[in-house]
């Protein structure tokens, strides 16, 4: 069993890959955020705080991609034209 590996109440091991795979997590920002999220500075390496702020960062590039994929609709409305400019 490594660092990355939790064992559940029913004695199954899983670990992040499990996790995202079965929420189906695609947004590869989205899944490095949640990685750094479910467990900060307890990988050996680098502190809360540092694990925190790319988790931070790493939702904000995920925002982005988000963003780009968004602005491909249907019809080539824009998100700004389908939400009158507002960030949602």
């Amino acid at each position: 069993m490594s660092k990355y590996d939790k064992t559940l109440y029913n004695g199954t091991v899983i670990d992040v890959y499990d996790v995202l795979d079965a929420w189906e997590v695609k947004n590869p920002a989205v899944q490095h955020a949640i990685k750094k999220l479910l467990q900060p500075g307890e990988r050996g390496h680098k502190t809360t705080l540092d694990d925190l702020h790319e988790a931070y960062q790493s939702i904000a590039r995920a925002i982005d991609l988000e963003t780009d994929r968004s602005e491909e609709v249907v019809n080539g409305d824009s998100v700004e034209t389908l939400f009158g400019g507002r960030f949602l």
